[in-house]
C-alpha cells in the first residue's frame, strides 16, 4: 500500500512491480493518497486484476496519469475505484463502484473536481474524478484503442463510435453507430448497423451491411451483403456478391453470383450463376420484382483448337456447363447477338462472323430451343480459312444457347465470341 511522500520529496513517477515474484493469483490493492506522484507506472504480469484506490481529495488543476505497461503474457486490467463513486440507478456510493478499467498497454489521465453530475443525466452526483483519455477505458487487449462508446476486445483495434466493437486482431470501427468489425484486420467507416467479419473485409457508410468474405467491400449500400471472396458493392441497396471478384454496382436488388461477374445499374438483375459476365438491369422495374425478369447482359466465350473436331466454346476454358455458356432459367426467352473472330498466330489466316438468334426455355433445360432460324453472316474471311465455321444451337442438357465451333486439322486456331443478350423472364 503507497502511503505517499513527505511533499518536499515526492517523485515525478511512482512505480509498481508486478511482475517479479508475482505468481500467485490473489487480488492485489493499490491505495493512493492525495500527495502521490503524477504518474502510476505499473509493470502489470500477474494473473488477476490490480484494484488501484485513487485518493480522497486530489488537488484540482492536477493530472494524475495511471500507466498499465504488460510485461508478461498474463498482463491484466487495473480496475479503478473512487471513494465518492455513485452508482445512478442504486444509489450506492464508496469504493464497491469501480469508474474505469485501465487495459494492458493502455494510459488514462484523470483531473479531481468536486461535485461533478452524471454526463448522461446532469443531475446524479457520480465522482470527482474526470478521465481525460477516456478512450482506452474500453479496450481490453494491448495497443487497442476505444471511445467512450466503442469496445475493442482484440489487441491492436481501434473503436470509435456509438456502440462500436471491433473484436479482432487488428479490426477497426471509425464513427457510425451500432457497428461491428470482427474480421481480422477488418474496418468499418461510419453508417449504421454495419459488419465487416471477413478477414481485411470493409463497410464504409449506408447502413445495414455486411462484408463476410475475406477481402469483401461494400461502400455507400443499404442492405447488402458481400460474401464473395474479393467480392464488392457500390451505391446499391438489397444487393448481393456470392462469389469470387463479383461485383454490384449501382443496382437495386442486384445478385452477382457468377465469378468475376458484374450486376451493373437498374433493378433486381442477376448474372444467373454464369462466370466472367456482366449484366445491365431493368429500368426500374418495369414489368415486376423477380431476379433478372427484363435486363440486358454481355459475356464473351473462347477457346483454342488445334484440330477439326466440334468444340463448344465457353468463358473458363473448361467443358459446356450452366456456369460457363449464356444459360436461361427456367420460362424465358433472349433475343441474342453476337460477333466471332478466328485466327492463326503471324497474321495468317483470319474469319468473322456476326449471328441473330431468338432462344426460349419453357419447364426445364431439356424444353431450351431456338425460335425460328438462326441468322449468320461471314462478315470477312481469308481463302485459306474456307472450312472454318461457327454452329449456333440450343443447348438441351444445360439450358443454355451453345457456340460451337470447328477449325482445321493440324492448325492452331483463337477462337473469340462476344455474346449480347436481351432478357425477359417470367
Amino acid at each position: 500500500m503507497f502511503n505517499g511522500f513527505p511533499v518536499t520529496n515526492t517523485p515525478a513517477v511512482q512505480v509498481w512491480d508486478f511482475v517479479r515474484g508475482a505468481s500467485t493469483a490473489a487480488t492485489r490493492s493499490v491505495f493512493l493518497t492525495d500527495d502521490c506522484a503524477p504518474i502510476q507506472f505499473f509493470k502489470t504480469g500477474v494473473p488477476s486484476e490490480i484494484n488501484l484506490y485513487l485518493p480522497p481529495s486530489y488537488p484540482e488543476g492536477k493530472v494524475l496519469t495511471i500507466i498499465n505497461s504488460p510485461y508478461l503474457t498474463t498482463a491484466v486490467s487495473i480496475v479503478i475505484y473512487a471513494s465518492d463513486a455513485r452508482n445512478t440507478s442504486t444509489g450506492v456510493s464508496g469504493t464497491g463502484d469501480n469508474i474505469y478499467r485501465n487495459r494492458p498497454g493502455h494510459t488514462l489521465q484523470f483531473f479531481y473536481t468536486k461535485a461533478t453530475l452524471d454526463q448522461a443525466t446532469g443531475a446524479a452526483f457520480v465522482t470527482g474524478w474526470n478521465c481525460i483519455s477516456q478512450g482506452s477505458a474500453n479496450s481490453s487487449a494491448p495497443n487497442s484503442f476505444a471511445t467512450a462508446g466503442g469496445t475493442t476486445l482484440a489487441t491492436n483495434a481501434f473503436a470509435a463510435g456509438g456502440s462500436a466493437v471491433a473484436s479482432a486482431l487488428q479490426s477497426s470501427v471509425v464513427g457510425g453507430q451500432l457497428n461491428t468489425a470482427s474480421g481480422t484486420a477488418s474496418i468499418v467507416l461510419g453508417g449504421t448497423s454495419n459488419t465487416a467479419s471477413g478477414q481485411n473485409a470493409s463497410v464504409v457508410g449506408g447502413n445495414n451491411n455486411t462484408a463476410n468474405a475475406l477481402s469483401s467491400g461494400i461502400l455507400g449500400c443499404s442492405a447488402s451483403v458481400a460474401s464473395g471472396t474479393g467480392s464488392a458493392i457500390i451505391g446499391s441497396s438489397s444487393s448481393s456478391t456470392s462469389n469470387s471478384n463479383s461485383v454490384v454496382l449501382a443496382s437495386d436488388g442486384a445478385t452477382s453470383n457468377g465469378g468475376k461477374s458484374a450486376a451493373i445499374g437498374g433493378a433486381f438483375s442477376t448474372t444467373r450463376s454464369r462466370a466472367n459476365s456482366v449484366t445491365f438491369g431493368s429500368f426500374f422495374i418495369p414489368i415486376g420484382y423477380t431476379a433478372g425478369c427484363n435486363q440486358l447482359a454481355l459475356m464473351g466465350a473462347a477457346r483454342e483448337t488445334v484440330d477439326a473436331t466440334i468444340t463448344t466454346l465457353t468463358n473458363d476454358n473448361n467443358g459446356a456447363a450452366t456456369t460457363n455458356q449464356l444459360v436461361l432459367p427456367n420460362n424465358s426467352a433472349y433475343y441474342v447477338s453476337g460477333s466471332c473472330i478466328a485466327t492463326v498466330t503471324g497474321g495468317g489466316n483470319t474469319k468473322a462472323w456476326s449471328f441473330e438468334a431468338a432462344i426460349k426455355r419453357g419447364a426445364n433445360a431439356a424444353s431450351t430451343a431456338i425460335v425460328g432460324a438462326v441468322i449468320k453472316n461471314i462478315v470477312a474471311a481469308d481463302a485459306g480459312a474456307a472450312t472454318w465455321d461457327i454452329t449456333l444451337s440450343a443447348d438441351t442438357t444445360n439450358g443454355a444457347f451453345r457456340v460451337q465451333v470447328t477449325g482445321q486439322a493440324a492448325t492452331t486456331i483463337r477462337w473469340v465470341c462476344k455474346l449480347e443478350s436481351t432478357e425477359v423472364t417470367y
